[in-house]
């Protein structure tokens, strides 16, 4: 007996620096129409967009057909010496990230680098990953394009500062933290002092 493998009629291109982050969370750089078969297998509910450009025509169809959320919180990367990732972004940014009910979720900038690696990397530090950890994860991505800005926000990024931000959304109910967050940071949410 033989056996005949079938290719499928249709090829699936993921965008480049595609990855799975966490069940539910994926990160890339900007998709283009090649990779539309390949998210609508996703099962996308929600995009989250960091680069500064405008959303392309065609990705909006795209999202607007599969009944995807655009968020678009258009942000420049860190790049020496004054432009920096907007702590409000960043805030904005993660809580979309750590909101389970939004997923599946991708999230990605023009290249899937820098930007995203931020959000990533203080994702992970959120999971109670080393900072060596993190900066490596960040580093897989972005190569020879690694900032030193990144790395010492990476570094310097205040788990417990940002948990103080959002306690009251996760108090109400507003934002459900996914499973793969440690419960260590609920446990102390009570005791927090109010974001101002």
């Amino acid at each position: 007996m033989k056996l005949v493998l079938k290719r499928s009629e249709e090829i699936m291109v993921p965008p480049f620096n595609f990855s799975m982050v966490e069940k539910g969370v994926y990160r890339s750089a900007h998709p283009c129409s090649l990779n539309f078969s390949f998210l609508s297998r996703l099962g996308l509910k929600t995009i989250l967009y960091l680069g500064t450009d405008p959303y392309r025509p065609e990705y909006q169809q795209f999202a607007s057909c599969e009944s995807i959320e655009l968020i678009h919180l258009g942000c420049n990367g860190y790049k020496e010496p004054f432009v920096d990732l907007p702590p409000d972004v960043l805030h904005r940014a993660l809580s979309v990230v750590l909101d389970a009910s939004r997923y599946p979720l991708l999230v990605h900038c023009d290249k899937g680098r820098n930007r995203t690696g931020c959000i990533i990397g203080c994702m992970r530090k959120l999971q109670g990953w080393a900072t060596t950890s993190v900066l490596s994860e960040y580093e897989q991505f972005t190569k020879e394009k690694a900032r030193l800005l990144d790395r010492q926000m990476l570094d310097l990024f205040d788990e417990d500062e940002f948990l103080s931000t959002v306690r009251e959304s996760i108090l109400s109910g507003k934002l459900q933290p996914p499973s793969w967050l440690p419960k260590l940071h609920f446990s102390n949410l009570s005791s927090l002092e109010p974001a101002l």
